[in-house]
């Protein structure tokens, strides 16, 4: 409730928000619309609107694939289809140490530090390759065979490849700029 207002909608106007959270609105306090209290269809566009790494919908809504490549588009949402639909408990049991700080100071450093970032005292590799381990467990167990005859496991490869390398697609990058000092050498070709 206090996070900011995209817009509200009132009939066919769109009023910005900008100056007020969806408690000002909830309060009566937004003197550009006669301090109305906002109603169910409010709270679900003030909800829609924030964009969030995860939104719970109809369905779960996970936009940090949002914007990478067909391979990573693919093995994220078999990723999570193995964690959340085929393996839960052990999925839950194994983060269940996970303290809310360390986990919120390792969202903070992995832009930086990739997969070197440090979470309860180990890096990335070793809690993306067990979890890797667990979805692909549940994948096995959903058994779900597509037309080319094999089940979902295949949608991994990609970060099987990024355990294995040990380089995600920014480090790739970076190195990439590093060696050769030419943005134009960043684009495969």
């Amino acid at each position: 409730m206090d996070y900011p207002i995209l817009f509200i909608k009132k009939g066919d106007k769109y009023l910005s928000g900008k100056n007020y959270k969806f408690s000002d609105y909830m309060n009566g306090n937004i003197h550009e619309i006669n301090k109305s209290l906002p109603g169910i269809d409010d709270l679900g566009l003030h909800l829609s609107t924030i964009f969030t790494e995860n939104r719970l919908k109809q369905y779960i809504e996970l936009r940090s694939m949002d914007t990478c490549g067909w391979n990573c588009i693919c093995a994220g949402p078999a990723f999570f289809t193995g964690l959340l639909y085929g393996n839960l408990d052990e999925a839950l049991e194994f983060i269940s140490k996970w303290e809310k700080k360390d986990l919120l100071n390792a969202y903070k450093d992995a832009p930086m530090k990739g997969l070197d970032t440090n979470l309860m005292g180990k890096d990335m590799i070793y809690w993306i390759s067990n979890l890797l381990k667990i979805a692909e467990k549940g994948l096995e167990k959903r058994d779900f065979i597509g037309k080319s005859g094999t089940n979902e496991t295949k949608y991994l490869e990609h970060l099987n490849k990024i355990i294995n390398n040990k380089e995600t697609v920014a480090s790739h990058v970076i190195n990439k700029f590093s060696k050769f000092q030419n943005l134009e050498d960043l684009y495969d070709k």
